[in-house]
């Protein structure tokens, strides 16, 4: 049982509370990461944000709002209280939503506000992001007076748990919920993210994020049902994907046809209830010329969806409070990730490398067949342990290794000595001669480590600040530079200290979009490596 009561609060700059990317009632965004700029640009379109800053205004930020926070590579990180932080940000800076149509409006309602009132928050700091989803989902879902989630956010919570390496059966464990239930929900989300994925006009598209307007409640009952499941060409696995049985085009064709039913309501649960409303309703489809009934369903179509995946461009240029000309400049850093699949984590560029050590090549290689939205912790674990290897080859064979042993023996040597002067020094407050003794017998004494170990082997970390320190090394102080900010570790990219989180902490959890941030900053360095 989590012990919310140890959760400590404290009072926050309204500046420095992140919206979370995470948060669930963002859609349409798949599975890109939103700046800050764009989460208020959607709270506002989507959830009612001028409704609550009236609020706020005229009652102020009531004691059991609290935004629910968890501190994050050294940002704190909303993860409850997104709405209510959104609000407090532009009642504090309506210049945030200048580019808005309700820009006078808030503007409006901030006028009358006392900045002091909204510019800091008292927050609950949770323990962990993952003590704190229990706790949300629970306020979501199980009779808090919070606004519940719909269906369309729950699906996105549990879908993008399974994303960062959760397994329906931890969800299960962890929520209390059944496994179907967690199971039917990543379903929803998938298919909702096909629907999304048709080719459409920005109108259609909006309605289809409109919970109100665009029944997934209905469109579940037809993908489940056997005729419905036929006419998809669709069968759903034990994890909530999607296997098709169609080609692609001719499934988005089907597919297109059940989007337009359901945003005019020819699909509801009166037109397909029973047996027999539902074997009507797929008589009506199938009298559509439209589709091609005599291709075969085969399992091996699921291969073009697979290549379909792989071949979509990730856009992870954004980054959250980067503005318009600093995103310019940075297009030509990230392009090398571009190169690379929304879900794969190695571009064709990089794809030749060889490192002529077969252990290491054959780690490169499941790294680059590793799909990161399946096997993201195995991804992180497997580019740690690449990163690990051929950093030490490389050394090896320029032959630091062996200066690096010298570094090391320097360091015992020092600290040997501070602690044979401590034992001296102790020896002479007590009133005995220091001189009667000598550094050989008291170390021997003490047990001293007094040199490294035959087998011994630097850290990466050790490698890697041997490398910075050692200009002559890459001979590149820009990429010095980034090796240098890559050991400090930034919040929009995985540093050398949350690699190694993730393999050691249980607990810890990212994403994909940060790991492959991540290959953008070591990618020249590596490169390097490779090439020397």
């Amino acid at each position: 049982m989590v012990d919310y009561q140890s959760w400590k609060r404290k009072k926050i700059n309204i500046t420095s509370l992140r919206l979370d990317t995470k948060n669930p009632r963002l859609s349409g965004f798949g599975d890109k990461e939103p700046s800050q700029s764009q989460i208020i640009e959607y709270m506002i379109e989507h959830e009612n944000i001028q409704s609550l800053a009236k609020n706020i205004a005229n009652l102020g930020f009531l004691p059991n709002n609290e935004p629910i926070v968890f501190k994050e590579n050294g940002k704190y990180i909303v993860l409850e209280g997104n709405r209510r932080t959104t609000a407090c940000k532009i009642l504090n800076d309506p210049e945030l939503v200048s580019k808005s149509n309700k820009y006078r409006t808030y503007k409006s309602i901030a006028s009358v506000v006392n900045n002091n009132l909204v510019n800091h928050l008292t927050v609950i700091i949770a323990s962990s992001r993952e003590a704190a989803d229990v706790l949300i989902v629970n306020i979501h879902t199980q009779g808090s007076t919070v606004e519940k989630w719909d269906k369309t956010k729950q699906d996105r919570f549990f879908y993008n748990r399974q994303v960062d390496g959760e397994t329906i059966e931890t969800m299960s464990d962890k929520f209390n919920l059944p496994k179907s239930a967690i199971k039917d929900s990543i379903a929803r989300h998938n298919f909702f993210l096909e629907f999304l994925n048709l080719e459409l006009d920005a109108e259609t598209r909006e309605l289809i994020e409109d919970e109100t307007k665009f029944s997934m409640t209905t469109a579940e009952r037809f993908y489940k049902s056997r005729r419905g499941k036929e006419f998809l060409g669709v069968s759903i696995n034990t994890n909530g994907k999607i296997q098709h049985n169609l080609p692609k085009l001719e499934y988005q064709k089907r597919l297109m046809v059940i989007t337009t039913e359901l945003l005019s309501n020819k699909l509801n649960s009166r037109t397909y209830g029973d047996d027999a409303k539902q074997k009507e309703y797929i008589k009506s489809l199938e009298d559509c010329s439209e589709f091609n009934y005599n291709i075969p369903h085969s399992k091996s179509n699921q291969l073009e969806y697979e290549k379909s995946l792989s071949s979509q461009q990730i856009n992870d240029d954004s980054k959250d409070g980067v503005t318009e000309d600093e995103t310019k400049s940075n297009k030509s850093e990230t392009s090398l990730s571009t190169t690379a699949s929304a879900n794969k984590l190695i571009p064709p560029k990089a794809q030749a490398w060889k490192s002529g050590i077969p252990r290491i090549d054959t780690i490169f290689k499941e790294l680059k067949d590793c799909n990161l939205s399946t096997h993201f912790n195995a991804a992180a674990i497997l580019f740690r342990s690449y990163l690990d290897m051929v950093v030490y080859q490389f050394l090896q064979k320029k032959g630091m290794i062996e200066v690096l042993r010298r570094k090391e023996q320097q360091k015992i040597d020092i600290e040997n000595k501070k602690k044979v002067d401590r034992v001296l020094n102790l020896l002479q407050e007590k009133g005995l001669d220091k001189d009667l003794f000598n550094n050989t017998e008291i170390k021997k004494i003490v047990s001293f480590k007094t040199g490294v170990p035959e087998q011994w082997i630097p850290s990466l970390r050790q490698m890697l600040i041997f490398i910075t320190e050692d200009s002559s090394i890459i001979g590149d102080s820009k990429l010095n530079q980034a090796l240098i900010e890559y050991l400090k570790g930034k919040d929009e990219y995985l540093g050398h200290q949350d690699l190694n989180l993730l393999v050691h902490n249980e607990y810890y959890i990212k994403n994909k979009s940060e790991l492959k941030k991540t290959w953008d900053k070591l990618y020249p360095i590596l490169d390097f490596i490779q090439k020397n």
